[in-house]
């Protein structure tokens, strides 16, 4: 018997490697298609977590100093003791209700964060009771920050710096900012309104009160064009004339 000798020719080669390739190349498929359901299957879970986190979780507002649009508690007062002021040299009595309300920005860079605007008001009231400037406090009653925030100056009960014919009877409220080209925040706006009603409320302001920018009573740019643009457009708003400037009634007294 014979030995058959089994002989592949060169074709038949090519198609086995073909056929091997195919195999190979579906394998890998395969592999890739598995993969890409894991991936779809974790970002799909990835979602639905977060979602149900979202939904369950406080929304949060990281406090950022380029903010103006913070909506923080508007109604607060800070005081001086939370800002940490130095205490007053010496305090004049105002007497109450005071006829007018005046309105100046404080010329400094703008805040919008209670730990900026405390800082502010401790650089400003170095300044004002430093030797340069003299006053015995800071100047205002109170000061408006970015972050519409009430930040409590001489308060209600103090006189202000300001002079004039409004010297020694006004309620002198300050914005945080330059106002001859950038605009106060809605907050800070809204707390000039809010703080006045308060003060008109308390007794502090009297109800027919004239409202007059720091520009009408001294020569100066405070309040600034803007704020001044805007302020001119409220009610009890009030431009003297020669025959109305005089001197404040005898309302002062100073204290021990």
């Amino acid at each position: 018997m014979g030995i058959s000798v089994n002989r592949k020719t060169g074709a038949d080669l090519e198609t086995c490697a073909c056929r091997t390739e195919l195999r190979s190349q579906r394998g890998s498929l395969y592999i890739l298609f598995a993969a890409a359901m894991v991936i779809m299957s974790g970002v799909v879970f990835a979602v639905t977590f977060f979602s149900m986190q979202c939904a369950t979780a406080p929304f949060m507002i990281e406090e950022s100093e380029s903010s103006p649009t913070l909506d923080m508690s508007r109604d607060r007062i800070i005081t001086r003791e939370e800002w940490h002021a130095a205490e007053a040299k010496y305090v004049k009595q105002l007497r109450h209700p005071t006829p007018f309300v005046e309105i100046s920005h404080t010329a400094t860079p703008a805040c919008y964060s209670p730990v900026k605007c405390s800082a502010r008001m401790k650089n400003i009231q170095d300044y004002h009771m430093s030797t340069e400037i003299g006053l015995p406090d800071i100047g205002y009653s109170f000061v408006l920050g970015g972050d519409g925030n009430v930040y409590e100056g001489r308060g209600w009960d103090a006189t202000t710096m300001h002079i004039g014919f409004v010297k020694q009877c006004n309620i002198g409220i300050s914005l945080i900012g330059n106002f001859v080209s950038d605009t106060p925040t809605n907050g800070q706006l809204k707390a000039v309104k809010d703080l006045i009603e308060l003060g008109v409320k308390l007794g502090k302001i009297d109800e027919n009160y004239k409202l007059v920018a720091m520009n009408e009573t001294i020569n100066t740019m405070s309040p600034g064009s803007v704020l001044y643009g805007i302020i001119k457009k409220w009610p009890h708003f009030w431009t003297p004339s020669k025959d109305d400037i005089g001197a404040c009634p005898d309302t002062i007294y100073e204290l021990d």
